[in-house]
């Protein structure tokens, strides 16, 4: 795992991936990797450097898909040690692979090509992780609110506690603070029996126990539905009915070691174990839940063949299942992409299964403060008097904030205020629009500098196509259209060259500065004209030059500066499409 200081911390010899979105014909991905890594002394490659480079993408060593990689190695006879305390990989000794054993380690690893590829979730991983920074910093003096004090276990707790770990459905993952301090799921494990449930017996069944409406209510309030059932899953008397129908006539010590294997499973395999002194002090303390439980008994809610103590017993157990904020990120990524482990790539439950479950914990998954919650954040979450607090990005991420100051109606205080500046500064709100976007908000999903960049490629590919609709559309969309490629071409320069007689007439009629833009090689679109042997191009252009000249008697001036303005853009924005500021030579 990683954490704030360990990902910020980089050497001298660490080469950040240069990426590519297409291959040369014929060349598979391992070779352009070993090309761009391997030593021209020895001709093999650095895996550490390789890791370290993986690692700024979000990438890390204890990631199972690079673990397996890492594995393949040993079996080719390299010595790699796979339990290194030292996520930064500066302990280990480095290990050298010649290129026919690294294409057979890494076939099968898609995860690598992927990143090669710059095809990751979040391109600019150490741009979204630095803001995430400021917002970790922003919180970390927060002191309001008090830890939850109706068992000692959760009073004993520090405070001050404070963790913000994320994960994203392609397993880039970063950490801050006590990312790594043990706390008890409580009832964030709610949502993921919910869609445990849903996945074994399916939605019709289950909601024949329980409804889907917020109750607004108390959490704990002694009251049923219309249909008399549990308003939701995400209260408790909804949470104890849905831990009734976990595995319902099997033995208890079954149904908890089947919930504790499939929450490992959410997990990636990361950490997720059970707190037995907490499980005792609930059970000791739970004289609402056992009046839900008797209320609801005397109801019918529960499954025929169902025990009632042991449903209340397997409903403690799950609230008392431990975990970090580094493993709960990754079950919460796995709620984010659709039920299938990132870091494991195996799926968990089914996509409708947690369409359904990230429903309802949009609106009742953050107590009497869901409602607000959903308006001013607007993505699904779930919280636990833990200060354990699980907040989903669907399609994109999973983050898990820690922090044991609770507000009065039970939720973690800085996991309330993360939320809301996330979606302060990305647009992640369920309703933000990402085609009319009228704010400053930051789409973590793009590369920003590829905006640009492909715009102009698209303009002189629909020129050099000849496609005067295309052209139009862009002029519409408020593209510059004299903006230039890295060798100073224009949109000018390919309708002169190929002739387009309309395209050329339209573009000079919307043209705002000299028609008469140099390359990098000094030729114009009027020489480009008379050198393809276009006449009625050079007709037109030569007409266009003096109406300018006419009205801009000083152009000379300020053309070389507009042009070599251009070209330097171009080159920033083309240099940067492929290679982080921090790129040096291998």
């Amino acid at each position: 795992m990683s954490s704030e200081s360990e990902n910020t911390t980089t050497t001298e010899q660490t080469i950040t991936l240069p990426v590519c979105s297409y291959l040369p014909k014929g060349r598979a991905v391992s070779d352009l990797i070993f090309e761009m890594y391997h030593s021209e002394e020895t001709h093999q490659l650095s895996l550490i450097r390789l890791l370290k480079n993986l690692a700024l993408k979000g990438i890390l060593k204890d990631d199972p898909r690079i673990l397996n990689m890492l594995h393949a190695f040993r079996e080719e006879g390299r010595s790699i040690s796979l339990d290194t305390p030292d996520p930064q990989l500066n302990q280990i000794d480095d290990v050298l692979v010649s290129k026919e054993s690294f294409a057979k380690c890494i076939s099968q690893n898609t995860i690598v090509n992927k990143v090669f590829k710059n095809q990751l979730i979040i391109p600019e991983w150490k741009s979204f992780t630095g803001q995430i920074t400021k917002i970790f910093n922003e919180l970390k003096d927060v002191k309001e609110g008090k830890t939850a004090s109706y068992i000692p276990q959760l009073a004993r707790v520090n405070p001050d506690k404070f963790a913000i770990s994320i994960c994203t459905i392609d397993g880039q993952r970063q950490s801050w603070g006590d990312f790594d301090s043990k706390f008890c799921l409580q009832s964030v494990s709610k949502a993921f029996t919910y869609a445990l449930v849903l996945d074994e017996l399916g939605d019709e069944y289950v909601h024949k126990y329980v409804g889907t409406e917020s109750s607004g209510r108390a959490f704990n309030k002694i009251i049923l539905d219309k249909d008399n059932k549990p308003h939701n899953p995400m209260i408790n008397a909804g949470a104890i009915v849905v831990a009734s129908l976990l595995k319902t006539t099997d033995p208890l010590s079954e149904r908890f070691d089947h919930a504790m294997k499939r929450m490992k499973e959410f997990a990636g395999n990361g950490h997720v174990s059970f707190n037995n002194s907490v499980f005792l002090s609930e059970r000791e303390t739970a004289d609402r839940n056992y009046a839900l439980s008797y209320y609801m008994r005397e109801h019918g809610c529960f499954p025929e063949g169902s025990k009632h103590r042991e449903n209340l017993d397997l409903y403690f157990q799950l609230c008392s299942m431990e975990t970090t904020c580094d493993s709960l990120a990754i079950m919460a990524a796995t709620l984010a992409n659709g039920g299938v482990c990132p870091l494991t790539e195996k799926r968990v439950v089914s996509n409708t299964a947690v369409r359904d479950t990230l429903s309802l914990m949009l609106s009742c998954g953050m107590y009497d403060y869901s409602a607000r919650f959903a308006f001013n954040v607007g993505l699904p979450s779930k919280s636990g008097v833990s200060g354990d607090m699980v907040l989903i990005v669907p399609n994109v991420m999973g983050i898990a904030v820690y922090s044991p100051r609770l507000d009065d109606l039970g939720n973690t205080i800085r996991g309330v205020k993360f939320a809301e500046k996330l979606v302060e500064v990305f647009n992640f709100h369920h309703y933000d629009s990402l085609i009319f976007n009228e704010s400053n908000k930051i789409d973590p999903r793009i590369k920003n500098i590829d905006v640009e960049l492909l715009n102009i490629c698209n303009l002189l590919h629909a020129i050099n196509n000849n496609d005067l609709d295309f052209v139009k559309k862009y002029i519409l969309a408020g593209i510059l259209l004299e903006e230039a490629d890295y060798d100073g071409r224009t949109a000018l320069h390919i309708a002169a060259a190929n002739g387009n007689l309309e395209i050329l007439e339209y573009l000079l009629r919307h043209w705002k500065i000299t028609p008469e833009p140099k390359d990098i090689y000094g030729r114009t679109p009027l020489s480009d004209a008379k050198y393809f042997n276009h006449p009625d191009c050079v007709q037109l252009l030569e007409a266009a030059k003096q109406k300018f000249l006419t009205c801009n008697p000083n152009e000379n001036e300020v053309l070389d500066s507009v042009q070599s303005e251009m070209i330097r853009k171009m080159n920033f924005l083309a240099i940067n499409n492929n290679h982080d500021e921090n790129d040096s030579p291998v």
